[in-house]
């Protein structure tokens, strides 16, 4: 509105000028002109004294809502009659993306606080980010764009469901191994690590009864942890045809879900997943539950790609084939391997079945 009143009033007085010059119009029209490049000027100055900061709550499940806050403050001495900021909030893991956009005014020095909802309806990594800030002159003809960046994100974790692990595995394929680090301890009972004096939190089951009596104080001994892993689950994120929101969730449930419960079964296990962007393959020991939060974080931390290279081509590109007797591979829809992949036993599970929990309640590794 007020950008049609200052062009009109500017035509005007460019037509009167036309008609009939005298000083009188040619004052009245340089002054209008100087007011409003002086206007302009002064937008301009106030565009460097603006800021924006965002603020979200850490992650969350995908049934809370999070909420952020849009900080932005005008450290000029002038007020800002109109100022639109447009957000971009986008689930880096699903590719899900939506907007929002506020309206408001600022005094000279003001800093004011927005509120919004961070909600999203599946899991992963929630990136929101100021688009587009731009100010409303005093005559309204021109909008200035702010260079303003502001972003932050948080992690929106999969639900996780129980998933019973039942193993029966021959002597030969047991998940025992022969070689043990020297730097890390592990759960293997059979061989130890170290001997230790007992500290708060150590499991009494570790206690060596017999060299403690000796000793007249209490010794534990760590477990050794195995070389060589005979247990993989690969999670696959490239995509082959049409994927929905729910079928990408679904693989990230059925990935956190089967990790936790081998973790609560103490079966040490490699996770592998893929980053189709980059045709890699990233490789994790997975042993206690800090283990894997920090695996699940980058799983869903970026997008899924429709790729005909799947988990198992880049890691047999990278490693060379598996060696591990047991394999669970969980990917969106069905899977075909080379024979260079693995020669072990392989689990396959499909997150584009509908009745992916019900029908993955219970593994069993044989």
């Amino acid at each position: 509105m007020k950008r049609a009143i200052s062009f009109t009033l500017l035509i005007l007085l460019i037509i009167l000028n036309i008609v009939e010059t005298n000083r009188f119009s040619l004052a009245l029209l340089f002054a209008f002109v100087l007011v409003m490049l002086v206007a302009c000027a002064i937008d301009f100055a106030i565009r460097s004294k603006l800021s924006a900061r965002l603020f979200i709550n850490t992650g969350g499940r995908t049934d809370k809502t999070a909420e952020g806050i849009l900080e932005v403050r005008n450290d000029s001495w002038m007020p800002i009659i109109s100022l639109k900021i447009k957000l971009k909030i986008v689930n880096l893991y699903t590719g899900d993306e939506k907007h929002e956009t506020f309206n408001l005014s600022l005094s000279a020095r003001e800093k004011k606080k927005i509120l919004f909802n961070l909600a999203s309806n599946h899991c992963g990594k929630v990136r929101c980010s100021v688009e587009k800030m731009s100010l409303e002159g005093i005559f309204g003809i021109f909008n200035v764009k702010c260079d303003v960046h502001a972003e932050k994100a948080m992690t929106m974790l999969p639900e996780v469901f129980d998933v019973v692990i039942s193993y029966d595995l021959h002597e030969s394929d047991s998940f025992d191994n022969d070689s043990y680090s020297p730097y890390k301890k592990g759960r293997d009972l059979t061989e130890t690590y170290q001997i230790r004096e007992y500290e708060q939190g150590d499991s009494l089951k570790q206690i060596h009864w017999k060299l403690s009596g000796k000793l007249d104080k209490l010794i534990v001994r760590d477990p050794s942890l195995p070389l060589d892993k005979k247990l993989m689950v690969f999670v696959d994120k490239s995509l082959k045809g049409e994927t929905t929101s729910e079928q990408k969730e679904a693989l990230a449930e059925l990935a956190v879900s089967v990790c936790q419960s081998l973790i609560d079964s103490e079966l040490e296990f490699v996770l592998v997943w893929n980053e189709p962007a980059e045709n890699v393959a990233w490789v994790k020991d997975m042993q206690f539950s800090e283990d894997m939060g920090d695996a699940i974080s980058q799983i869903i931390g970026s997008r899924l790609l429709e790729s005909d290279i799947t988990c198992a081509n880049s890691y047999t590109s990278m490693y060379g084939s598996s060696d591990a007797t047991h394999i669970i591979y969980i990917s969106i829809g069905k899977t075909s391997f080379d024979k260079e992949f693995t020669s072990g036993k392989v689990i396959l599970i499909d997150a584009s079945d509908e009745e992916y929990r019900q029908n993955n309640r219970e593994l069993i590794l044989y």
